[in-house]
C-alpha cells in the first residue's frame, strides 16, 4: 500500500512553492489540500482504502487548535481512537517549546519563512520519513496484537512470534524516551531521570544518618590500590550527594542564521554524540536535551569539586572540533555550562534546576564560553 502525505494548506499559503517541490522528490504520495477539501465526501472515501499507518497529516498548529473538535472526531472515525499521524506545522521559533512535543507525545515540525531551499525541502522529507517509519512499526505492533495469533498452532511458533513483539516494544520505548536529533535522552525522560536521581540520593542521605555516626568520615584514598582519576575527597564527600551540569551551545541563533539550520543540526548531533562519549563521562553519568540548544547531564554520587573534571574535558574535546560552515569555511562553536550539588534541602527536582539554571545564565552574561559553579559564585 502506497504511502500517502496530506498537507492541510489553511494558513500556509506562503509555503505552497515548497510543498510543490517536496510533492516532486517524494517517493510517497503528497497531497496538498485545503481543510475543506479534505473534509470533503471525495477524501472521506479515499482515506477509508488507506491503512492507518500510511497516512502522515500536516497541519498548522494555530489552524488545528481551531478546528480540532471537528477534526479529530473526523480522521479517528477514518482510522482507530490512537491516531497519532499529524505532524503540527509551526512558522514561529518560540512555539515549539510545547510540552507535548517536547516530550514527544506529538509531532512538531518548524518551517521558517523565508526562501525556501534545497535544505529546508530535505529535512521537511527526512522528518515525514522518520514520522512514516514510526507509523509503520506502531501499525506493525497493532496487527500483531490484533491478528497475529490467529490460526498459529505450533508452540514454537508462538515463541516467536512473542519474540518479535517484544522487540517491537523496546524499539517503541527507545523512540519515546530518545530525543530524534541527538539520540540522547528527550525532555520527559531527562527530567524523570532526574526525578529519580533525587529520590535515590534521599534515600543515601537518610541511609547516612541511620548507620553512620557524623565524626566517622571514611577517607577512600587511604586504600592500598590507586586508580587514574581519582575522585576527590572523602567517601560522605560523594556518597548521599548529586551534581548537574546544564549546558547551552553559545550564539547559536547566529549559527543557524549564518551557516544555515542543516549545519546547525549538525552541531547538535556533535553536542549529542559528545554527551554519550565514555572517555568524557562516566557509565552511569545521565545526559539529555531539554530543548533547543540546552542539554542537561545528571552525575550521580559526584560533588561539585568532581563535576568540574567531566566539564573541562567535555569542552576540550569540542574545541578541537571544527564545523563545516557555509561555503566551505570551517567554524568553532562553544558553550556556557552551569553546575550545581544537590543539598539536603531539596524536595523536588526544580530546586536544583533553578540553581544551575541561574549558573548558567551568570556564565552567559559573563562572556560565555565558561564553566560557572553555583556553589562557588552564589553561596559563599
Amino acid at each position: 500500500m502506497a504511502k500517502n502525505f496530506f498537507i492541510i494548506t489553511d494558513r500556509l499559503k506562503d509555503f505552497t512553492p515548497l510543498f510543490k517541490e517536496v510533492k516532486k522528490k517524494t517517493f510517497f504520495t503528497t497531497h496538498i489540500v485545503s481543510y475543506k477539501e479534505f473534509m470533503s465526501n471525495e477524501f472521506m472515501d479515499c482515506l477509508k482504502e488507506i491503512n492507518q499507518s500510511d497516512v502522515i497529516i500536516a497541519i498548522k498548529n494555530d489552524f488545528f487548535n481551531k478546528v480540532k473538535d471537528e477534526f479529530l472526531p473526523y480522521v479517528k472515525s477514518l482510522f482507530l481512537p490512537g491516531f497519532n499521524n499529524i505532524i503540527h506545522i509551526f512558522t514561529q521559533p518560540g512555539m515549539l517549546a510545547d510540552d507535548d512535543i517536547v516530550s514527544g507525545t506529538k509531532h512538531g515540525y518548524f518551517l521558517y519563512e523565508e526562501p525556501y531551499f534545497v535544505g529546508q525541502i530535505v529535512n521537511f522529507i527526512l522528518y515525514t520519513i522518520k514520522i512514516f517509519s514510526e507509523a509503520t512499526m506502531s501499525g506493525r505492533l497493532l496487527d500483531y496484537i490484533t491478528t497475529s495469533f490467529e490460526g498459529i498452532v505450533n508452540e514454537e511458533l508462538l515463541k516467536k512470534k512473542k519474540k518479535e513483539i517484544e522487540k517491537l516494544n523496546e524499539e517503541l520505548e527507545i523512540i519515546s524516551k530518545t530525543d530524534s536529533l541527538t539520540k540522547i535522552f528527550n525532555r520527559k525522560t531527562i527530567f524523570d531521570q532526574l526525578e529519580r536521581e533525587l529520590k535515590r540520593t534521599k534515600r543515601d542521605l537518610w541511609r547516612i544518618e541511620t548507620s553512620i555516626k557524623k565524626d566517622a568520615r571514611v577517607n577512600i584514598q587511604s586504600h592500598a590500590d590507586h586508580y587514574d582519576y581519582e575522585p576527590i575527597g572523602e567517601l560522605l564527600d560523594h556518597y548521599g550527594v548529586y551534581s548537574l551540569m546544564m549546558i547551552d551551545v553559545d550564539h547559536f541563533k547566529l549559527v543557524n542564521d549564518t551557516h544555515g539550520h542543516l549545519v546547525g543540526d549538525h552541531v547538535l548531533r556533535v553536542i549529542g554524540q559528545l554527551l554519550a562519549d565514555k572517555e568524557i563521562f562516566r557509565t552511569n553519568d545521565v545526559s539529555g536535551r531539554i530543548g533547543g540548544e540546552e542539554f542537561i547531564v545528571i552525575l550521580p554520587e559526584t560533588n561539585v569539586n568532581n563535576a568540574l573534571g567531566p566539564a573541562i574535558r567535555f569542552m576540550n574535546k569540542l574545541s578541537s572540533i571544527e564545523f563545516p560552515g557555509k561555503e566551505d569555511k570551517k567554524f568553532k562553536i562553544t558553550v556556557s555550562i552551569g553546575i550545581s550539588e544537590s543539598s539536603p534541602k531539596d524536595t523536588i527536582k526544580d530546586d536544583i534546576l533553578r540553581r544551575v539554571d541561574k549558573a548558567l545564565y551568570w556564565a552567559k552574561e559573563h562572556g560565555r564560553d565558561q564553566i560557572v559553579i553555583y556553589e562557588k559564585v552564589f553561596d559563599k
